[in-house]
């Protein structure tokens, strides 16, 4: 079990990444390049995802990813109480069936899921037999198997959230014509699949990061996510005591991304890999 005390009230919040890959993984289906190949394991990248088990004892997960079965299992993680998703995009949600392991109990239970107001309709609507599930099963239709997920979406607007004893503050970032949840907790900054930060963010995070995570794509320009070279300004816009950059494909090798992070920023800027653990 990576968390040694998964059971326990830590001193510190901690965070594990579960992935740390975009939409198509690495090694990317059908592809040959340096990256896909590369035997460097810090190369081989599940879509991105999060989890924290925080000092009070929480344990949160942040999306649910087409891989999210695997990074509990590899993780050996088996605890969960609730989860944020940051936005509807498949790499980010379509996992979401697998919660249902953490319903069966016993005794069976409701886990919470948020989210933006913007992405409550798009989620409920690809998933009704989740999310309208009193009105897909009733008489003359009752549900016949053991594994329907309990799993109750929760809307948020962007401000300050105390959710579980927990205090977050969330911001909705630009992704291409859609947006994506911007997640603040204790020093921490988790700014994935977002094609800039705006400056009222910038200016809400300026000076009291302690680590960022930060989208970094590729090396050349995308409509949709920050490339390295518009990651690297962010960072030096908000100023973290550390980054860890992270949502790469496979233009980006970790040795290489690596290296460059350090000749152009620092060693406190680094990017992330699957399994990586970090305190905050």
């Amino acid at each position: 079990m990576l968390f040694e005390k998964e059971n326990q009230i830590q001193t510190n919040n901690q965070l594990l990444f579960l992935g740390s890959g975009t939409s198509t993984g690495i090694p990317m289906i059908t592809c040959t390049c340096a990256v896909c190949t590369s035997l460097d394991p810090k190369d081989q990248r599940l879509r991105q995802s999060i989890y924290l088990h925080t000092k009070i004892g929480k344990k949160i997960l942040i999306d649910t990813t087409p891989d999210m079965r695997t990074q509990f299992l590899r993780s050996q993680l088996r605890q969960l109480d609730f989860c944020f998703i940051t936005h509807d995009h498949a790499d980010h949600l379509h996992g979401i069936d697998d919660v249902r392991a953490f319903c069966f109990g016993p005794p069976a239970r409701e886990v919470e899921i948020y989210v933006l107001e913007c992405h409550k309709d798009l989620i409920e609507n690809r998933f009704p037999y989740i999310f309208h599930r009193h009105k897909v099963f009733g008489p003359g239709n009752s549900y016949l198997g053991g594994g329907l997920p309990l799993l109750n979406l929760r809307p948020l607007t962007p401000g300050r959230h105390n959710i579980h004893g927990e205090e977050f503050t969330l911001f909705e970032l630009p992704h291409g014509r859609g947006k994506t949840m911007g997640i603040f907790h204790h020093g921490m900054a988790y700014m994935i699949d977002c094609h800039e930060i705006p400056d009222s963010v910038v200016a809400e995070l300026k000076g009291k990061t302690d680590l960022l995570i930060i989208d970094c794509l590729q090396r050349g320009p995308h409509a949709t996510h920050m490339n390295v070279e518009q990651c690297f300004k962010s960072i030096q816009k908000i100023a973290p005591k550390r980054a860890y950059l992270t949502h790469m494909n496979h233009d980006l090798s970790h040795q290489w991304l690596q290296q460059h992070a350090e000749q152009q920023l620092g060693p406190h800027v680094q990017p992330a890999y699957d399994l990586c653990q970090v305190t905050y």
